[in-house]
């Protein structure tokens, strides 16, 4: 009367059809084979992205709850178009989750070592929950169901979050910043259902009590340590056998068996890359998009948002070499009113992207802060090399020895001047480009000059700086620059706009009247920091004018 027992190794090519789903409606994922004793049945055991909610696999170290989330990712890539459901992934565990960066379906793969990354992630798709919110109250819409169905010009894709080991992510960022990560994934659990975010975790025993059990609705039990660890989530002991394969567990609400599939026969760990980075191809080929992630900008919707990493190092060159279209100098040799203030800083966004500023806007003032040798000085000497090039006539005022000197004799420079500067030198340089404006003073450890003979003379340049079309850029120590309470440096800062190079406390943020979270003290490499435009941050990474 009973069918055979489930195998211990299962292969996603060999699972049985699924049942098809209605029009316009995302058909079921199928990752394993489900064995239903009581109705004398194998069927394959799918996940319901459009219908169903969270879904938690829980099991011990080596029981197949990553397998799990890499079959998801590849069943979902291979069944379902990239325009329809969107995967971001979390591995907190041995990088399982890394090979899943080759699906076009895949916007991002960040690990719990990139706390800054995992902060952007979670960011980004709180954001994308209060659009959808907003617009689906504005347009009567129920939930992302709903919106596909009336929207069929512009339905919005279903995001799914996979999450490996649950616990290490809470061991790594429950004590950081007051547990603000945390707090992040509680909300997208609580928010996320109805505008279309399913989160799919693993983790262990403890992940299934505590406060995020009430937010997941859907339970996977893999094999378990200790026998008495699996009524904690639900499920008689006595039901489940002395040993289980990997892969094998049960789903938690109809205790029935099942065997979690594997992408290919061979569970080698390069086999299963090798058989994920074929459903990319042929999904890529299917979808009529290029395999692998999207890069540039974005301009296609129904790509994944990404959350990229930034370079440990970039040129002027490579990072232009990112803009969709190439920026063309203003044709003014700096004594006509074409001269342009927007200057290139470097690249940065969760998008990678170049990152300008345009100082006639957002000025007068722009304030490049930092501890000594974080790239204060190679920021501004890329700046004003942007500035040349678009026209703007300089002068350049470095108190110390400064790579900024370099720039002296160049036809738009009007002057390169150390201590000796006075406030006649600012008269001058004023004078020289006239009412066409387009003067930007470049000045390098402004902390130095704070009490020069030339301050009083520059905190009225920069009174009249935006009128007049004149900007003023400058540099200094975090420390020194927060420190100061008058003068023109702070004058300066009222434009909330410029450069925290390595910030190490989240008080330095109070240079421009924000508050930085503790997730950004770690390491950074030289030039790496936060763009700063009217309270609002987005990491940068300097572009430097040679690759040396």
């Amino acid at each position: 009367p009973w069918l055979p027992p489930l195998p211990e190794r299962l292969a996603l090519r060999t699972l049985p059809g699924s049942i098809p789903a209605g029009p316009h409606a995302l058909p079921p994922v199928p990752i394993g084979l489900a064995d239903h004793c009581d109705r004398q049945a194998q069927r394959p055991f799918t996940i319901d992205i459009e219908n169903g909610g969270h879904l938690l696999f829980v099991g011990s170290p080596r029981s197949g709850r990553s397998t799990a989330l890499r079959t998801l990712a590849g069943s979902t890539a291979a069944t379902i178009s990239s325009a329809d459901v969107h995967l971001y992934a979390l591995d907190c565990g041995n990088n399982a989750l890394a090979p899943l960066t080759s699906l076009p379906h895949t916007g991002a793969v960040v690990s719990r070592d990139s706390p800054e990354r995992v902060q952007r992630l979670f960011a980004r798709l709180i954001a994308e929950i209060v659009e959808r919110q907003e617009s689906f109250a504005a347009r009567g819409y129920a939930d992302l169901a709903e919106q596909r169905a009336v929207d069929r010009d512009r339905p919005l894709p279903y995001l799914v979050l996979l999450i490996d080991r649950f616990e290490s992510f809470l061991a790594s960022f429950e004590d950081v910043d007051g547990g603000a990560l945390v707090d992040l994934l509680t909300r997208l659990l609580r928010e996320g259902p109805s505008v279309g975010l399913r989160v799919v975790m693993t983790g262990d025993r403890r992940s299934a009590s505590g406060r995020f059990s009430g937010t997941i609705e859907n339970r996977f039990v893999l094999r378990m340590a200790d026998r008495s660890d699996y009524a904690m989530v639900g499920l008689a002991s006595g039901t489940v056998p002395d040993t289980l394969p990997p892969g094998r567990g049960f789903q938690a609400e109809t205790s029935v068996e099942t065997q979690i599939a594997l992408l290919t026969e061979d569970p080698s760990g390069r086999a299963q890359v090798t058989a994920l980075q074929e459903i990319s191809m042929a999904a890529a080929t299917r979808d009529g998009v290029p395999p692998g992630p999207a890069t540039g900008a974005r301009t296609d919707y129904r790509r994944p948002f990404r959350i990229d990493v930034l370079p440990g190092r970039v040129t002027v060159a490579e990072t232009e070499a990112l803009r969709p279209g190439r920026r063309s100098p203003s044709p003014t040799d700096g004594s006509g009113p074409l001269a342009s203030l927007v200057a290139l800083i470097g690249a940065g966004g969760d998008e990678l992207a170049p990152i300008d500023i345009d100082l006639a806007a957002d000025g007068p003032g722009f304030v490049v802060a930092g501890p000594a040798r974080s790239g204060r000085s190679s920021a501004l000497l890329t700046m004003a090399e942007s500035l040349l090039a678009g026209g703007a006539r300089l002068l350049v005022l470095t108190p110390r020895r400064s790579p900024l000197s370099a720039l002296a004799g160049r036809p738009q420079v009007i002057d390169v001047l150390g201590t000796e500067a006075t406030a006649s030198d600012i008269d001058a340089a004023c004078a020289c480009v006239g009412r066409s404006g387009g003067l930007v003073v470049v000045m390098d450890d402004a902390e130095l000059l704070a009490n020069a003979p030339l301050a009083d003379r520059m905190t009225e340049f920069l009174r009249t700086a935006r009128d007049d079309g004149h900007a003023f850029i400058a540099a200094g120590t975090t420390a020194d620059l927060t420190g100061q309470y008058r003068g023109f440096m702070v004058d300066a800062r009222r434009s909330r706009s410029g450069v925290i190079l390595a910030p190490g406390t989240p008080s330095e943020g109070d240079l421009f009247g924000i508050r930085l979270s503790r997730g950004n003290s770690a390491a950074m490499p030289v030039g790496r920091g936060l763009f700063v435009l009217r309270g609002r941050t987005t990491p940068i990474q300097v572009a430097f004018s040679t690759p040396g």
